[in-house]
């Protein structure tokens, strides 16, 4: 029988760490660009959504492989980031592309 998910494993770190993201985001985008904290609130339950489910993925993969350091951690927020290289890489050749053949007005 499987082990229902842990509050401290999975729930309060996804939580704390959704919330910090979008606190990092804010300030970031203040920084570089424009503040935008009156709007801020409303990617909380998307950031805290997408926290929960990496910290149970995490969860899931550190009971399966035995992981149990920060290293596991990094190799797995490694894997999970070059997820996006793709969708990334599709991205800017997209933009590359619709850029290229805009003629300037």
């Amino acid at each position: 029988m499987r082990e229902p998910i842990a509050l401290r494993t999975v729930i309060l770190p996804g939580v704390f760490v959704g919330l910090l993201a979008v606190l990092s985001f804010g300030t970031v985008h203040a920084w570089l660009i424009v503040p935008i904290w009156s709007r801020l609130a409303g990617g909380i339950p998307l950031a805290v959504a997408a926290a929960l489910a990496l910290a149970w993925a995490f969860d899931a993969a550190a009971r399966c492989r035995g992981w149990n350091t920060p290293v596991h951690g990094l190799i797995f927020g490694v894997y999970m980031s070059s997820t996006l290289v793709p969708a990334t890489v599709v991205d800017a050749v997209r933009a590359g592309c619709v850029s290229a053949t805009r003629r300037p007005e």
